[in-house]
């Protein structure tokens, strides 16, 4: 702003010019917004413009929730809009509970025509966002633990979608997975226990070298598990007309690199000890036997005894270190 005028008087003639302090910037000067406290305008408090960006989404969402669903779809085989429909049409009421526990519910359902297995459970707060924006919340760990045990020569169902749902109650991780045919081993361990279930030693026997056989094919593929318990392990098949019998893993979550056999077979035994049915020593002893064998086929018979009693030493210590053997959830009801 720039003001002229006059001034006149005896012996004096005077001109004045007053002005206002310069402006930095005239863009700002020509349309004022709302100041900080710093003399700073905040572009989008003008009246004439538009918020600088559209409302952010919810850090580590991989898909849009379409208007009216709750379920967002992270990953899936398909179609992503036919496996949400599926999973607003689940209902509770129709599925088979196979475990329910604090903050999570397994049960088997009917899904797009197939029988399947559906892993709900709570993922509520800032930390579970991170996690499933970096993949590393349970479901994407199980999503990437299947190829790996599949590569190395063991089977695991196959995921088929993974999804959040956003309600009033929070949030929940949603897995369905291909269900496996068959009883646990938890189980045919707790019938051979109670003298029923897999009748013969022989039979047993080929029961725990498949075992051994499963623990060296993960060994070998530089893998472990570390919840390679035999709640976690489906048999598929006893074996008839002299194949051997073959398992499932349906828990990959704790799949890991490495090579850790002590502490596969560490939980293998303290499960079935925590329930009550620990088993024999002898079968145990046989899956060890096994497991040596095919770790150093061209080891002396004096090396393979020696790498035995390490290997069953330092399950034994792993074991006493453990302390109380009984789960949080009894996996035998």
């Amino acid at each position: 702003m720039i003001a002229e005028g006059e001034c006149s008087g005896e012996g004096t003639n005077l001109r004045f010019v007053v002005t206002s302090p310069p402006v930095k910037n005239a863009r700002r000067a020509a349309n004022p917004g709302t100041t900080t406290g710093k003399g700073k305008v905040r572009a989008h408090q003008r009246p004439d413009t538009p918020p600088p960006h559209p409302p952010r989404r919810p850090f580590g969402y991989a898909v849009r929730v379409p208007a009216g669903s709750p379920f967002t779809v992270l990953a899936c085989v398909g179609r992503p809009r036919e496996w949400r429909h599926a999973l607003e049409g689940f209902n509770p009421n129709h599925a088979v509970s196979l475990k329910v526990s604090v903050g999570s519910e397994v049960s088997r359902a009917t899904m797009l025509g197939r029988t399947v297995v559906v892993k709900v459970r709570m993922a509520c707060g800032a930390v579970e966002r991170m996690k499933r924006a970096c993949r590393a919340s349970r479901g994407w760990r199980q999503w990437r633990g299947v190829p790996l045990v599949t590569r190395a020569g063991a089977r695991s169902p196959a995921c088929l979608v993974l999804a959040v749902e956003h309600t009033e109650g929070g949030t929940r991780e949603w897995l369905v997975m291909d269900a496996a045919q068959g009883r646990s081993l938890l189980e045919h361990l707790a019938d051979i226990h109670a003298g029923r279930g897999v009748a013969g030693v022989r039979a047993q026997h080929d029961l725990a070298r498949a075992m051994a056989w499963l623990l060296a094919k993960l060994d070998r593929a530089g893998l472990f598990n570390r919840d390679h318990k035999p709640s976690n392990i489906i048999v598929t098949s006893l074996g008839k007309g002299g194949s051997p019998p073959t398992f499932a893993l349906i828990d990959t979550v704790a799949i890991r690199r490495g090579r850790k056999a002590d502490r596969m077979l560490h939980a293998l035994f303290v499960e079935p000890l925590g329930v009550g049915v620990p088993p024999r020593r002898s079968l145990a002893m046989r899956v060890i036997h096994e497991l040596v064998r095919l770790e150093r086929p061209g080891a002396s018979a004096t090396e393979q005894r020696a790498r035995r009693h390490g290997l069953w030493v330092e399950v034994s210590k792993a074991i006493e270190r453990h302390g109380d053997p009984r789960p949080r959830d009894n996996p035998l009801g």
